[in-house]
């Protein structure tokens, strides 16, 4: 698979990285080979600015011997953005009971969010202009004799009519009229 690799870390006696590891599509994912990787500082060196306290918090769960699945950006070598997601867990010492290590797998996962993003701004959009829309539309189904399902689609249809799109239908279906 292009877009994931795995990863293992290794600590020293003073906490910090003495070994990283990678299989897979590393330098597709972050730009950088292995040996730059280090050269600039490592996982901290990537993440985002914006997302560094989730990556404290989740390095914190690691350090507790737990697992941890989460999603966070990276800053590519060439600048770009791209979410991951992460799969992470700890190598612990039972002895000394203490995290030596990670171990764990990381998923581009940037065209889903992009995606999910893009979604998301059009369905605002698009609740923003019908609630400023001066009008309204219905749509109305007949099911049979006397049988109907009334839609209403809309910002302005109770300002208009003073009925909620449910009190409207109540009414409708209590008094069986459809001119009202």
């Amino acid at each position: 698979v292009t877009s994931d690799y795995t990863f293992s870390s290794r600590f020293d006696n003073q906490g910090g990285i003495e070994n990283y590891s990678f299989i897979g599509a590393f330098e597709a994912v972050s730009g950088y080979t292995p040996e730059e990787f280090v050269a600039i500082g490592g996982w901290a060196a990537i993440v985002h600015p914006e997302d560094r306290s989730q990556d404290a918090r989740d390095f914190a769960a690691l350090k507790e011997n737990k697992s941890i699945t989460t999603e966070i950006r990276i800053i590519r070598k060439d600048g770009q953005i791209r979410w991951v997601r992460i799969y992470g867990y700890p190598l612990w010492d039972n002895t000394h009971q203490n995290l030596i290590g990670i171990y764990g797998a990381v998923l581009d996962i940037n065209e889903r969010r992009l995606a999910e993003q893009a979604l998301q701004e059009s369905e605002e959009r698009f609740r923003l202009i019908s609630f400023v829309s001066s009008d309204y539309t219905f749509s109305t189904r007949f099911d049979g004799p006397g049988g109907f399902e009334h839609t209403v689609y809309g910002g302005a249809f109770e300002a208009i009519t003073g009925y909620t799109p449910d009190e409207f239908t109540l009414r409708l279906e209590r008094t069986g009229s459809h001119s009202d």
